[in-house]
C-alpha cells in the first residue's frame, strides 16, 4: 500500500510540473492554477459526479460511459470513462450542469476540455453548447467555441486554445458550468466530453516585482483601515490603486514609500484588488472589504 501511494504521489508531482510549463507562456509569465478537473474516471456507468445533474439521466441524455471510448490518445488525456449525450434518443434538449466551482483569488478564468464530436452526430444536425453562471442558475451565459472538425477521433476543443470567460467570472463564491446538446434523432451519433478542466492566475502569484525585492504587507482591521508596510518595497514615491472585480477603480493616490494607514469605509462590501505600483515592479493583492 505504501509503495502505491509513493507511485501516484509522483505522478501527480510530475503531472503538476507539466501543467505548470504548459500554462507559463514566458520566465516572467503568469502561471495558471488549475481549480477544478473532472475526468470521470471515478464514477460508476450511468451516475453523473457528485454534484452534477442533468435534464434526463441513465443513457437517456447526458451520462457516464465506461465502455466508450476514451482520450487516451491525447497527451494528459484520462483513461477511462467518459460523459456521452446521444443522437438515438429522439429529438431534445439535453443539459448536464456542474457543481459548483469557487474562483475567489483568481482571475483570467479558463476552461478546456477534450472531446470527440463524431460525424454522425454533426451530420445529423444535432450541437453543443456551453454555457456558465454565477447566480446559481437564474441567468445563463453561453460563451462561444470554435467546434473542431468532425470525427471519430478524440481532440481538444478549438485546437487547444483554452476558453477565456468575462471578467465577471473572476472572484466568485460559485460558479457553474453546462453543455446544452440539441440532439436530432438518428441511428448513430455521440457527443463526448472528458477531462474538463477549470484554471485561473491567483492575485498572490501575478507580481511583477524582482524576486529578491521584498513584498510590502498589507492587511485589513476590523475598523476598515487598510494597514500598508512598505518592507523597503520601494524607494520612491508609490501609486496605490483599488478596483472591484469588474476593474472598476475605486481609489487611487501617490504616497511615500513608508507605512500607511488608509480609510477604506467608502468602500462597499465585495472583493477588490489593490496595486501598488513603483519604480521598482508592481504588486497586486486581494481586499476583501466587510462592513
Amino acid at each position: 500500500m505504501h509503495k502505491k501511494l509513493t507511485l501516484v504521489n509522483t505522478f501527480a508531482i510530475g503531472l503538476m510540473i507539466v501543467l505548470n510549463f504548459l500554462f507559463c507562456d514566458s520566465a516572467k509569465a503568469q502561471i495558471h492554477t488549475i481549480l477544478y478537473y473532472q475526468n470521470f474516471d471515478s464514477t460508476f456507468d450511468h451516475p453523473l459526479p457528485p454534484g452534477w445533474t442533468a435534464t434526463s439521466t441513465d443513457s437517456v441524455g447526458w451520462y457516464v460511459d465506461t465502455t466508450g471510448s476514451s482520450s487516451d490518445t491525447l497527451t494528459f488525456g484520462s483513461k477511462n470513462n467518459n460523459l456521452v449525450v446521444k443522437n438515438l434518443y429522439g429529438n431534445a434538449v439535453d443539459t448536464v450542469f456542474t457543481n459548483g466551482i469557487s474562483t475567489i483569488g483568481y482571475d483570467s478564468i479558463k476552461v478546456l476540455w477534450s472531446c470527440r464530436n463524431s460525424t454522425h452526430f454533426a451530420d445529423s444536425g444535432s450541437t453543443v453548447q456551453f454555457a456558465w453562471t454565477k447566480n446559481g442558475g437564474t441567468t445563463w451565459d453561453t460563451v462561444a467555441f470554435i467546434q473542431n472538425a468532425n470525427s471519430s477521433a478524440w481532440t481538444w476543443i478549438q485546437d487547444s486554445i483554452w476558453i477565456n470567460l468575462p471578467v465577471a467570472a473572476s472572484q466568485q463564491l460559485t460558479i457553474k458550468f453546462c453543455w446544452i446538446g440539441r440532439i436530432h434523432n438518428e441511428a448513430s451519433g455521440t457527443y463526448r466530453i472528458d477531462d474538463f478542466t477549470v484554471s485561473g492566475i491567483s492575485y498572490a502569484g501575478i507580481n511583477e516585482v524582482n524576486d529578491t525585492k521584498p513584498m510590502p504587507i498589507v492587511f485589513m482591521q476590523s475598523n476598515n483601515l487598510l494597514n500598508i508596510r512598505m518592507n523597503n518595497f520601494s524607494t520612491g514615491k508609490v501609486e496605490v490603486k483599488v478596483a472591484n472585480i469588474d476593474g472598476s477603480l475605486v481609489y487611487n493616490s501617490m504616497i511615500a514609500p513608508v507605512d500607511q494607514t488608509i480609510n477604506l469605509n467608502s468602500l462597499a462590501s465585495g472583493v477588490y484588488i489593490v496595486s501598488m505600483i513603483g519604480a521598482e515592479g508592481t504588486f497586486n493583492h486581494k481586499l476583501i472589504v466587510n462592513h
